[in-house]
């Protein structure tokens, strides 16, 4: 639900601040008043195109905030999708601030890019107009107004053809496995008894693990201990050596 909209040198605006209540909400006013403004700045906050001209003359800058109120956990879940911070009274704060070379857009106090605001504005709102966006032209969002209009009544049903669908995709899977043409298994066949081959010629034995494990630890020991020995044989020939130097002498 969308709470507050504030709205500050925006066209012909100076400043102004909306509060929404429950149930249905009217803007009424004469021609000129600025009724398409209000809904015009909306649709800019929510990642509409921007122009210079929506900056009130003699203004540095142009802003308009929204602060909605949800309890739907899907949308919840699309904002921090984006690692965005949500209280858990579900407020979400949408701003942007128009300026003459660049505009800047905020959800919850962190900076977004245009697409994710669009994102998860379609999620918050719907504005329906003679020249605005309107959801209901879109196919892929029917199923989700049937969902949320009838929700409790088609949970059950959607369950059970998820449930008959996922049946049905692990059966077609295994039917396209089992009617594979006859190169392929072939092919297949092949493989299987080279593969059998390779394991027969290994002559493998129960136990064969263990004893290998075994050996290669004996190996790495010797190898330890032939190190031990050759830097030992170093050292005395080192000192022999030495010894025999002084005898000289």
């Amino acid at each position: 639900m969308l709470l507050n909209l504030h709205v500050k040198n925006f066209a012909i605006i100076d400043e102004i601040e909306v509060y929404f209540q429950d149930n249905l909400n009217i803007l009424t006013g004469e021609t000129g008043a600025g009724k398409s403004i209000i809904i015009g700045s909306v649709n800019v906050a929510l990642g509409g195109k921007v122009t210079k001209e929506m900056i009130r003359k003699g203004a540095d800058y142009a802003l308009v905030e929204l602060a909605f109120q949800t309890e739907r956990e899907d949308v919840l879940e699309k904002v921090r999708s984006y690692d965005l911070p949500v209280d858990d009274d579900g407020l979400i704060l949408i701003s942007r601030k128009i300026m003459n070379n660049r505009s800047i857009m905020k959800i919850n106090g962190e900076n977004v890019p245009t697409n994710v605001m669009k994102e998860i504005a379609a999620c918050l709102i719907d504005i329906h107009g003679q020249h605005e966006h309107q959801s209901l032209l879109y196919k892929q969002k029917h199923l989700e107004f049937i969902d949320k209009f009838a929700k409790s009544e088609v949970s059950e049903v959607k369950a059970k053809l998820t449930e008959a669908y996922k049946h049905y995709a692990k059966l077609k899977e295994q039917l396209e496995n089992a009617t594979m043409d006859d190169e392929k298994r072939l092919r297949e066949m092949s493989h299987l008894e080279y593969e059998i081959e390779e394991i027969n010629a290994a002559k493998l034995r129960e136990g064969e693990d263990e004893e290998l494990a075994s050996e290669y630890k004996k190996l790495m020991n010797a190898n330890l201990i032939a190190e031990g020995l050759d830097h030992a044989y170093q050292a005395i020939r080192g000192a022999m050596r030495l010894v025999i130097c002084l005898e000289e002498r």
